[in-house]
């Protein structure tokens, strides 16, 4: 029979772990944000730049071709901005299998709830069931009970400055 102190180390030996398993899962998601972000903005610059190319050209059926490819291009997302934003949106999934709240990402990622929801439901969207659990990786966890990006509510008022939440997170678990 273990003593009280074998028990007690047990437990601050599973919980530091858990713990680590948490940050692990927020910096992930962070990251993978970030360059979600990043991946954005550089396509959007890219294409307004060539917006821009196409409005100094002389020529005017050129102009409007050049403008229709561009507008076409602007409507296709870019392959690379939907990987980058699936691979943060398994981030974010991963991070609230690991109960992460939608609170804790919002404010630990400084990225926008509305973000980080759009981004999940892409990456759930996209990949067979269970397989964005462990954000594309088989780390042998089980998949919980819940939807995991059910911590991800509807904001059920418009947000104020004097808000100190971003929306209803009364579904964050």
């Amino acid at each position: 029979m273990p003593s009280a102190r074998e028990i007690r180390t047990k437990l601050r030996r599973r919980e530091a772990d858990e713990r680590r398993k948490r940050e692990d899962a927020v910096v992930t998601a962070a990251e993978a944000a970030a360059t979600a972000v990043k991946t954005r903005a550089d396509n959007d610059a890219a294409l307004r730049e060539a917006f821009e190319a196409a409005l100094k050209s002389g020529e005017d059926t050129a102009r409007v071709a050049t403008l229709r490819e561009t507008f076409e291009a602007a409507l296709a997302d870019n392959p690379q901005v939907v990987e980058a934003e699936r691979a943060a949106g398994r981030a974010v999934i991963a991070a609230t299998a690991f109960k992460v709240t939608q609170v804790e990402l919002v404010e630990l990622t400084e990225q926008r709830v509305e973000d980080l929801r759009r981004w999940a439901q892409m990456a759930k969207l996209a990949e067979p069931v269970g397989a964005s659990l462990s954000g594309g990786e088989d780390s042998g966890r089980k998949s919980p009970a819940r939807p995991v990006a059910s911590g991800f509510a509807v904001v059920s008022h418009p947000v104020r400055d004097d808000d100190s939440v971003v929306g209803d997170v009364s579904a964050a678990g």
